[in-house]
């Protein structure tokens, strides 16, 4: 918004805060449904526009592979220190489906196989909050049925309207010095000034989409996995109601200080790479809390809190070590050939979290039938014990 609209960045962030924290606390999930209905329509039809507007004054496609093997010979030449684009090698990546394992970006084939593939998918699309809610909320088992492979169709959109604004944007500015301000300077550049309205609503939405749907998520299972289990097990509908609005206010100021502490820190590799690997210190042990939980009758509740705490302590772990001024302080080389490794995170996470749940549930009394009930493996009602 403020490469965009020249909106001070602060009062931003204060803006959403206030405009999601109040239709959040107003009218609860329902709210937020309806209103990330709009807002996905006006960003996947912002973005589609920018792709063929920016695609026309490129004069097409192989202008545009033209114009990115251009940007990158020219970054290298007059900006040595500017954040590093292609293969160390000289190849150019930014058209392949497949990227070796040597590549700066974060997703070399085999994070992409093992990591997101096998791991951080699955676990987003069948134990992410977020979405899980929003299923459950639907009128019919049809309907939540068919709202999960619409949502896959749409997904298929994002390699078209995310990627592509992306690489004519590095065709157009090739010495562009922050990822995050590519969109903002191509639609700045390229879109009339009355199309720019459409973009700062879609920027917008895409800000306020995010942060309501975890917000809501956020504060339902503070609401009934801790507040309702453990401090109130009696609490009524009203009085949970009150406790969700102090928590999703609570949450929207931890929200908004942790934007303000990110934009004044010009040392990160982008939101987007930070927001992943805040994700895989939790994704990984997550899923493999659920899989054990789904396929086997032998893992007990302190096998998967042991693991779950075992795969996030590796994740944390290894991002740490593989910290620059951490390996440089400890004389350790980098544990990753990428900077931002947060698929590889999520794999040894998993991995981690597998073992100790396997260990742990070993050593530990096994749970009581009735839990066990709950496993895709478990004993069914009126079968033989």
């Amino acid at each position: 918004m403020n490469k965009l609209a020249g909106w001070d960045m602060e009062w931003t962030i204060g803006l959403v805060t206030v405009m999601v924290g109040f239709y959040t606390c107003s009218g609860g999930l329902a709210a937020v449904v309806y209103t990330d209905v709009l807002q996905g329509l006006l960003m996947i039809g912002g973005c589609a526009l920018v792709v063929v507007i920016g695609l026309a004054q490129l004069g097409g496609p192989e202008e545009l592979r033209k114009g990115v093997e251009s940007a990158i010979v020219v970054r290298a030449a007059e900006a040595p220190d500017a954040p590093r684009v292609g293969n160390p090698a000289g190849r150019v990546e930014h058209f392949d489906l497949i990227l070796p394992v040597d590549t700066p970006s974060p997703f070399p084939w085999t994070g992409i196989l093992f990591g997101l593939a096998f791991i951080t998918s699955p676990a987003y699309w069948i134990g992410n909050q977020a979405i899980v809610q929003r299923t459950l909320g639907a009128r019919s088992e049809f309907e939540a049925k068919a709202s999960y492979v619409w949502g896959a169709l749409l997904k298929n959109t994002i390699p078209l309207v995310i990627a592509v604004p992306g690489l004519i944007a590095l065709a157009r500015f090739p010495l562009l010095d922050d990822p995050d301000n590519a969109l903002p300077a191509l639609i700045g550049a390229s879109m009339p000034a009355g199309v720019k309205g459409v973009f700062l609503a879609a920027f917008l939405a895409a800000l306020m989409s995010s942060v309501d749907s975890y917000l809501n998520s956020a504060t339902t299972i503070f609401t009934h996995d801790f507040y309702r289990r453990f401090l109130r097990p009696t609490a009524d509908e009203r009085r949970l109601l009150g406790v969700g609005r102090v928590m999703t206010v609570l949450l929207m100021a931890w929200g908004a200080l942790f934007a303000f502490i990110l934009s004044r820190d010009e040392t990160h590799g982008g939101i987007y790479a930070i927001f992943q690997t805040l994700m895989a210190f939790f994704n990984g042990p997550a899923f493999g809390v659920l899989l054990a939980g789904l396929l086997t009758r032998t893992a007990t509740r302190s096998g998967v809190l042991a693991g779950f705490c075992a795969g996030v302590l590796t994740s944390i772990s290894l991002y740490v070590l593989n910290r620059p001024e951490v390996g440089s302080f400890l004389d350790l080389q980098p544990l990753f050939r990428i900077a931002d490794p947060f698929l590889y995170l999520s794999i040894w996470a998993f991995l981690a979290t597998l073992v100790v749940t396997a260990i742990v549930s070993y050593l530990t009394t096994a749970d009581p039938p009735e839990k066990q009930r709950m496993s895709l493996r478990g004993p069914r009602e009126g079968a033989a014990p």
